[in-house]
Order: structure tokens, then sequence, then C-alpha cells
């Protein structure tokens, strides 16, 4: 097997060298893992080199651990960072290698371990980061600190209060407040504000380690430290950055910042003039909060300057839907006048629920804009039943999406006089509101209209009989329901047939449904025949496999005998050999899937037919070969016999 191995990593082809990773992964040997690693090594192919990642990882036993643990000395980086995250993935089996590591003679190497370890849990592991809190390097320090605070584990507070204390490194003093801030010890704040007052840095890294103690007191959540914040900002030592997103963090977390004064005030409006940005999200949630009509006065601005970005205008959207406004306030900033104001404000009434006055979404639906217009109109059945007339008037509208609109918004409002509306539009030339139309009275099934829909199918025009016909198939003891189908199989248009082809599964009378069958299993139009198909897909029984088998005999159309093979049905039925070992034989890929795939369901049988397709002339067909190997590899090999379909 090795040597089989051995072959295929190095060969040219991708495919090959991860089939060679896969009989590797398989072994576990020592062997596989040296041969694996030292492939490693030089793969050029991202997506070899990942899949050897994955099956290192997989063989999880202290050869793995040795052997991954010596490609961090590499020179290349590409291939540290893999064996960096083989030894995360063994998590404690790794751990007796990286423990001998921590004590190397190389600074990197040392760090590389710590790496490794902020990643695997555990006590051993724990134990292992608070020893490299005193390492000689401060990049393994720095490592070790930062690793800590990724373990979430609050045994590690005291020992890194007690490095802050002691520390005259402010790299390192970064990241232990980092560190403490994620590990949530509110107590920690004054150890870190002691270490601020006397550290004698330069002006970079006191504004370095202002802007961490800015983040810590956002992690960590206690109010008592905004006075303090408050005094730095004022005498410019923190940014108006950093203020407003301590802030927002704060107020994130439930934590009252009010209330408002002029300072707070002008920090927003300030950071409402900036572009995009996390500062201006977060300034837009603070002002819905304790300056609501600061962002109202400031909505035309930025609905114009942020028009495009999808992130700011949702941002917008979610703070104004907290805060509730009035139906009032939503109207006046309609009257404006502005488009891209009004598309955020009838987002925000999307989504609130409310409703707005008829005569505002008459104004609105008169737009040039015509995203305005529909949106407009597609919250008219907020009104209730006042909004009748208006929706009436819309399904005469010259836009199809109107019309789809108001057919929509009167599905909504529900009752016979809109059933009725919306039944006439079944006559609609666009087949996309006539479909609108269909799946509405679908979704209403309005018993209480079976004449009126008979009267439709009676009067409707040819063209419109698809979306009739499903209508009729959904209700339950249509008397009719027959005649309309055999009318509808019996059109000249194609498009017709098809769409009595594709409504026929709906169909519930399984004497009818045969009847209707039988004429478009003999359709001349090959597309009809294969919705026909389709329609009968899910269905069982004698009558069914008759259509099939007759269907198979005469189809001349591949793909259509590519989805008869897909019909659950015909695997009940001997036959079923004859047609897979014709479909096998064909030169059409999908007649070939398909073949293969049927025989993938037929147990033993379909199995022993498989190894003697292989064992055949037919086992020179490359991508024949390939489709069975897929078969049988796909969920654990083929069927064992216990779901056989044949009897």
């Amino acid at each position: 097997m090795s040597k089989e191995a051995k072959y295929l990593l190095n060969s040219e082809i991708e495919a090959e060298r991860c089939m060679g990773i896969e009989i590797l992964a398989k072994s576990g040997q020592l062997t596989a893992i040296e041969l694996l690693t030292a492939r490693l090594e030089k793969e050029h192919s991202p997506y070899v080199r990942r899949r050897i990642i994955e099956a290192l990882r997989g063989i999880r036993c202290a050869w793995t651990a040795e052997a991954a643990a010596k490609l961090l000395s590499s020179d290349n980086a590409t291939v540290r960072n893999a064996a960096l995250e083989i030894l995360q993935g063994l998590d404690e089996t790794a751990i007796p290698v990286l423990a001998e590591l921590l004590q190397h003679r190389s600074r990197d190497l040392r760090k590389l371990a710590t790496d490794a370890l902020s990643k695997i849990p555990g006590e051993e592991s724990f134990s292992l980061l608070l020893s490299r809190l005193r390492d000689p390097d401060p990049n393994v320090v720095c490592a070790a600190v930062e690793a800590l605070g990724v373990h979430k584990d609050p045994r590690a507070v005291p020992f890194l209060l007690e490095l802050l204390k002691k520390t005259d490194s402010v790299w390192i003093g970064f990241g232990i407040i980092e560190s403490l801030a994620y590990l949530g010890n509110p107590g920690a704040m004054e150890v870190i504000q002691d270490y601020i007052n006397i550290h004698k840095g330069q002006k970079k890294e006191k504004s370095i380690l202002r802007g961490i103690w800015t983040f810590a007191v956002s992690k960590l959540g206690d109010k008592r430290w905004l006075p303090e914040a408050w005094d730095l900002y004022d005498q410019g030592e923190i940014s108006q950055s950093e203020m407003v997103l301590l802030l927002y963090a704060m107020h994130e977390r439930g934590i009252d910042i009010g209330p408002i004064t002029p300072r707070l005030e002008a920090l927003l409006e300030d950071q409402m003039e900036q572009e995009g940005s996390r500062e201006l999200l977060a300034a837009i949630h603070l002002s819905i909060t304790y300056c609501p009509n600061l962002l109202y006065s400031f909505l035309p601005h930025l609905s114009d300057k942020f028009a495009q970005s999808e992130d700011v205008t949702e941002e917008l959207v979610s703070a104004l839907v907290r805060a509730g406004p009035s139906v009032n306030r939503l109207v006046t900033l309609l009257s404006g006048g502005r488009e891209s104001l009004a598309k955020v404000v009838l987002s925000v009434v999307e989504k609130s629920g409310i409703s707005l006055p008829l005569d505002t979404i008459r104004l609105l639906a008169g737009s040039r804009d015509s995203e305005i217009a529909l949106r407009a109109s597609a919250l008219a059945w907020r009104c209730g039943a006042e909004a009748k007339g208006f929706l009436k008037e819309l399904l005469l509208s010259d836009s199809e999406d109107l019309t789809a609109a108001a057919i929509l918004g009167l599905g909504n409002i529900g009752g016979v006089e809109s059933s009725l509306l919306i039944l006439k539009a079944l006559e609609h030339p666009s087949e996309r509101v006539r479909r609108s139309a269909a799946e509405t009275i679908i979704k209403l099934s309005p018993p209480y209209l079976i004449q009126d829909i008979e009267q439709i199918y009676i009067n409707c025009p040819e063209f419109a009989l698809p979306e009739v016909l499903e209508i009729i198939a959904s209700l339950q003891d249509v008397p009719f329901l027959e005649a309309a189908f055999q009318r509808a199989v019996s059109s000249g248009l194609n498009q017709v047939r098809v769409g009595a082809a594709k409504a026929s599964h709906l169909i519930k009378s399984e004497d009818v449904f045969l009847k209707i069958m039988e004429t478009l299993v003999n359709d001349p139009d090959h597309e009809v025949r294969r919705f026909a198909i389709h329609s009968m897909a899910g269905r069982r029984g004698e009558g069914i496999y008759r259509m099939l088998s007759y269907l198979y005999e005469y189809e001349t159309c591949h793909m259509n005998r590519y989805f008869i093979l897909n019909c659950e049905e015909v695997y009940s039925h001997p036959t079923i050999f004859e047609w897979l070992l014709e479909s096998i034989e064909q030169a059409d890929p999908l007649l070939k899937l398909a073949a293969v795939r049927g025989f993938g369901k037929l147990g033993v049988a379909g199995a022993g037919y498989l190894k003697m397709i292989l064992n055949s002339p037919l086992g020179n067909d490359e991508s024949l070969v390939e489709l069975i190997r897929q078969e049988t590899e796909k969920d654990g090999g083929l069927d064992d016999g216990s779901n056989s379909r044949i009897i």
C-alpha cells in the first residue's frame, strides 16, 4: 500500500496526490506520517496541502506530533503555519512534544509552541502557559499572555495582574491588559489604572496604552470609570473614535451612560459627519436612545450620503425600529420628497408593522422612483378594507410589479370581494401576474368560489389555463377537474400543455391523474413529456409503471430517459436491470450517471452488476469508472442488501 501511495503522492495530478493522501490517512502507520509530512514540505497546491493537514490531524498519535514539531523549524512560513495547525488539531496528544519545545534554546520554537497551546484546552496546557510568563524572551511572554486570554480561565487573572505590576515592557503590558479584558474581571481595572498612571514610556506608547485602557473599560463594563474616560477625552488622551466606541460598548451591556449632556451630544454629532464606520454606527444607536431628535435631524443627510451603503442603511433602520417612531413622525419625514430618505422610512415601516395613512401611500405610489412606488403599494393592505379601492385601481396598472403587489395585498385583506378581484387577474396577459393570482387563491383556498372559478375556467383565454388548472387541482371535489385538464392537454399551445403537465402533480384522484397522463405521455413535445414524468416521479402503482414503461420504450429524448430512471416506481420491477444496463452503455453522460445511481439503489444485486461492469470492456471508460467509484464510496458504500428494491 505504501508503494502505491508513494507513487500517487509524487504524481503531477492533484486528484491522484489526494488519493495517495487518503490511502495513507486510513493506514495511520509511522511510514504514512513520514510520507505525508515529507509531501507537506514541498506541496505547492493549497488544496492538496489542506488535505494533508486534515489527514495528519486525523492520525492522533505521538508520532504525528513529533513529525509536525520538526516542521516548525522550516524556513518556509507556509510549512510552519501548517505544522502549527496540525499540532493544535491534535489537542492533548501534542502536549508532551510542546512541553519539550518550551525548553528549547530557540526563542522562535518556544513562541510557536506557545501559540499552539493557545488552541489546546485543558489543565496541562494552562500550566505550561503559566510557566511561559517567566520566559526570558518578551515575544514568548506576549504569546503566553495572549494565549491565557484566549483560554478564558479566570485562574489566570492573579498571575497576569502580578506580571503587570512588575513588567517594564509596554508591549507586554498592552497584551496583559487586553487579556484581562477578555477574562472579564472588573477588579482588574484598579491595577490597570495604576500601571497606566506610573508608566514612563514615550508619547506614542502612552497613546497605545490609553487605547487599550479604553478597550478594557468597555469590555469589563464598569460604569465607575466613565468619569475618568470623559476626563481623558477632554484632555485629548482619548480620541473621539475611542470614546464613542467605549460608550456604545457599555450601552450594549445594558449600562446607562446618560444623562444627555452638551458634551455627549457634540460627540455624537461629530460622528454623524464621518464616513461609514463602526463609530458612525455606534453614534446612530446611541443617538436614538439618548437624543433621538439629533438622529432625526441627521436622517436626510445620512440617507443621502449612505444610500449605497447597505451596512449603514441597515443600522439606521434597526435603530429607528427599536425607537418605535410615531406614525406622524414618519409621515413628516416622508413628506420631504427625498427619495433616499423615503426608502429608509419605508424599511422602518415594513419591519415595525406600522400602518401608514392611505393618503400617504397613494402619494408615494405615484413616485417617479419605481422602487418607492412598489414598496408603498405593497404596504397598502395594512389599512384594511379601506385600501380595497386603491388596490383595485392598481390591478389596472401597466406595471406588472404593481399589479402583483395589489394581488398580494388583496390576498392579505381576504374576503369574498378580494378573492373575486384576484380571480379576474387570472385573465391578465402577464404570466407573472397570473401566477401571483393563482398562488394567492391557492393560499386562501376559498371553497365558496368554486362556481366563480368554473366561470373563469370556461371564459379564460387559452394561455391562462395553466394557472387556472393549479387552482382547480388544489381544491377539493371540483366536478369539472377532468374536463379542465383535458381541455388544456389538448391545446395547440405548447406552453399550455407544459403548464398542464406541471399542474397535474396536484391532482388527488388517481383515476383522473392516469387519464390525463395517457394523453401527456403521447404528446409530441419532449418538454411536455418531461414534466409529465416529473409529476409521476413521486407516485406509485401499476398504472404509473405502465406509463413510465411505455415512455421509456418510445422516448427519444435522453434527458427524459434520465428522469424516468429517477422515478421510484420503476425500481419495483425486474425490467429495471435491463434499462440500467442499456443506459450504462450509452454515450450520454446523464444516462450513465442515472444508471450507476440506479444500480446503487438495488442493494447487493446492484453492487454485483457494478463489479461486473468494471471487469468488462466498459471498465476502460475512465469517466464511468469514476462514477462507479463515487457511488460505491457514497454514504459508506453501496446498499448492503437490507434496502434492496427487487423482490
